[in-house]
């Protein structure tokens, strides 16, 4: 059992009202975010950091994860791998630093509370973090063992409930808000990613593993299974990059990886692989999404080049990137269905 230590943060790191900003395109840093309006045909570079030192940007930065507050389509939020996190309050037009106790670390995720604006959790170095007033005050976990974190959600019907994964593959449980944690299951492997989601009346986690496939569990986090079994027919399926829930089908996600894309209906138990114009598992899906108002709109990322699609899968058209970055993230924005977020970090050909 561990509990959260109080950071309070001195007041320039909180206000940043007045300070300069700069804006940038194009240039030697095509790293950072990117936003379309137009569903991939143009791209613009955004990432213009408001701070009391001055203008700086995100043109460089290296991101890993961007979330959209589900109480407020103005604010977004952006997870670097070095830098800590970043919040726009204003679209993604302008961003801040989001806190200074983890300004330095990776920072996997921020997780945004389902019904309270101002609450939010952060996955940074090897600690969680906490804030119940947007930000001004934070509370830090302190855990004994010698990992990362690297995966983080809240449950979508009893949010005091929180989910956590880290580099060791441990999976851990907090009941109270954060307060609290214990492992509830190690899975032997990198915990990549955590989607909790609403399934009918009662809630469901999933867990992606860096080689091993996905874990499911229906009862909180207190047990936990495999989904290899599923997954078996499609070669290199286990090496997940990230699982999204399809929207207005409970229970249906969409999970992209080395093999292409596959669709589930049944939160995971079984899969079908919707054609690509590429032949499946020739390419790396690096990045996926889906409109949260139409199941059908899907976009994915590979190393060089975005897809969209309007019918499910039935048709897609293919664009350049306006990066030559790995892409981490895509986000549809609920604001418009033709507005899409990317984030990208840089990754030595040789990794590819």
């Amino acid at each position: 059992m561990t509990n959260l230590q109080r950071l309070a943060l001195p007041a320039a790191a909180l206000v940043f009202m007045g300070a300069g900003c700069i804006s940038f395109s194009g240039g030697g840093a095509d790293g950072g975010l990117f936003v379309t309006t137009n569903r991939g045909d143009t791209w613009e570079q955004r990432g213009a950091v408001v701070s009391v030192s001055g203008g700086q940007s995100l043109a460089q930065t290296n991101v890993l994860h961007i979330e959209q507050d589900p109480n407020d389509v103005l604010a977004l939020y952006a997870a670097t791998e070095q830098d800590g996190a970043f919040a726009s309050w204003d679209g993604g037009v302008s961003w801040r630093m989001l806190g200074a106790p983890f300004a330095k670390s990776r920072v996997s995720v921020v997780a945004t509370h389902p019904t309270d604006r101002c609450t939010f959790y952060v996955a940074g170095g090897q600690r969680i973090y906490r804030s119940f007033d947007c930000g001004r005050n934070w509370e830090m976990s302190d855990f004994e063992a010698n990992a990362s974190m690297t995966a983080l959600a809240i449950d979508p019907i009893t949010p005091s409930i929180i989910y956590a994964g880290n580099s060791r593959g441990d999976l851990l449980l907090s009941t109270d808000r954060g307060t609290n944690w214990r492992t509830v299951h190690r899975a032997g492997n990198v915990i990549v990613q955590l989607l909790a989601l609403r399934v009918g009346g009662s809630s469901a986690v999933i867990a992606s593993t860096e080689r091993q496939g996905l874990l499911r569990s229906t009862d909180r986090g207190v047990t936990w299974e495999s989904l290899r079994s599923g997954m078996e027919s499609f070669a290199s399926a286990f090496n997940v990059t990230t699982v999204v829930p399809i929207a207005q089908r409970p229970g249906s996600l969409l999970h992209a990886s080395q093999f292409g894309l596959l669709r589930s209906s049944d939160l995971g138990s079984t899969w079908e692989a919707i054609p690509l114009l590429t032949k499946q598992g020739s390419v790396t899906v690096t990045a996926a999404a889906v409109d949260p108002q139409d199941r059908n709109r899907i976009v994915y990322a590979t190393r060089s080049t975005f897809y969209r699609t309007s019918d499910g899968g039935k048709s897609w058209e293919s664009k350049k990137l306006p990066t030559s970055r790995y892409v981490t993230a895509l986000m549809v924005d609920r604001r418009s269905q033709e507005a899409v977020w990317m984030g990208t970090k840089f990754v030595e050909e040789s990794k590819f």
